[in-house]
């Protein structure tokens, strides 16, 4: 039988207590991680050792109620019992085959919930763009994305309408496994309240698939959710690909957060007919102008996008693709940045 004080805290269900907590945050959850093994120890702690990682207020909440701790601790069981009730893993951060490029965010989720096999996606890449695009949009995003899943590369998008689908949709038709990085808990996809959705995942998961979600059982959308959902789509992702959509659309915090995880982005050449559709002016806008215009066309007084923009070695902020004829261009880049990733492994596993 699981004993709260015998659970590890790095765990899933460690984590999912200590977050689960009144007014104890993820920063909080962080130091005790680097600090405890398990709830025993942390229980037994004294005032003295918790002061430099938490207020009184939370060392009460932790120590002190011990019903609160307990329903906590209930509820991070549940939460596993749905995961196995829907064949779906519960994973820790400090899991061995947590994603290690998702790892390495600045905020990295600290629990994933993941249906399918994430051994099968170390060579992906992100998709995102507008819920609704032009023709022009729609059609860039299909033969794109299918030229990679043609090649052999999975591809992580949101499962929404638009961008999203025509290109979960070209990686069905090329045979090639995808990947959808859900915003709500994987129990609000109801076959019977979103029939079409539901299907459409269904067949993402029967064609060897992967469902990823951070997002707790019970937890709907929102759009604090949705932006946070990005920066798992570029994370798990080699490069991201942005399509199509304004400056201010959602699909722009994946752009944000890929440069922030250091990833390249990729956008389709505009031509100047294209160009007149509003659609497409942020597409072009990272493919023709340097870090510091846009950071000049943004008005970026400060953060973590202009300091990455101020840093970057490169003419432009994302690399235009040509069509059909640069293809193997982007794809020898995208094999290279795979190489490099996994250098280091091989040089630790030859010394």
């Amino acid at each position: 039988m699981i004993t709260l004080e015998s659970t590890s805290l790095r765990s899933a269900v460690g984590i999912t207590t200590l977050l689960s907590m009144k007014d104890v945050g993820p920063v909080t959850v962080s130091k005790l991680l680097g600090r405890f093994d398990d709830f025993s120890a942390l229980l037994s702690a004294s005032a003295e050792d918790l002061k430099p990682l938490m207020n009184e207020k939370q060392r009460r909440r932790i120590q002190d109620e011990p019903a609160s701790l307990q329903t906590a601790f209930d509820y991070a069981l549940r939460q596993a019992d749905k995961a196995d009730e829907y064949d779906v893993r519960m994973m820790s951060i400090f899991d061995e085959d947590y994603p290690m490029r998702l790892r390495d965010d600045p905020n990295p989720p600290m629990i994933l919930f993941v249906g399918g096999d994430l051994a099968e996606f170390e060579a992906s890449v992100a998709f995102v763009g507008t819920r609704n695009p032009s023709d022009w949009g729609r059609a860039a995003a299909t033969a794109m994305s299918g030229a990679m899943a043609s090649a052999g590369w999975r591809v992580v998008s949101g499962l929404a309408h638009g961008i999203d689908a025509a290109s979960h949709r070209a990686c069905l038709e090329a045979g090639t496994p995808t990947a959808a990085v859900i915003a709500c808990g994987i129990d609000m996809i109801d076959p019977d309240r979103d029939r079409d959705r539901f299907a459409f995942l269904e067949r993402i998961l029967d064609s060897g698939g992967l469902l990823v979600t951070e997002q707790l059982f019970g937890t709907p959308p929102s759009e604090n959710t949705y932006i946070r959902r990005n920066r798992i789509i570029t994370g798990l992702s080699q490069a991201t690909f942005f399509v199509q959509g304004e400056m201010s659309s959602g699909s722009m915090h994946s752009v944000k957060y890929a440069l922030q995880q250091g990833r390249q982005v990729y956008v389709p050449a505009i031509s100047s007919a294209q160009a007149q559709d509003p659609l497409n002016h942020t597409a072009s806008n990272l493919g023709r102008l340097s870090p510091q215009d846009l950071i000049l066309l943004m008005d970026l007084q400060k953060g973590n996008l202009r300091a990455v923009l101020e840093t970057m070695d490169a003419p432009t902020v994302a690399s235009a693709v040509y069509g059909a004829k640069d293809y193997p261009r982007v794809l020898q880049e995208l094999d290279d940045m795979l190489a490099r990733q996994y250098e280091p492994q091989r040089l630790a596993a030859s010394a």
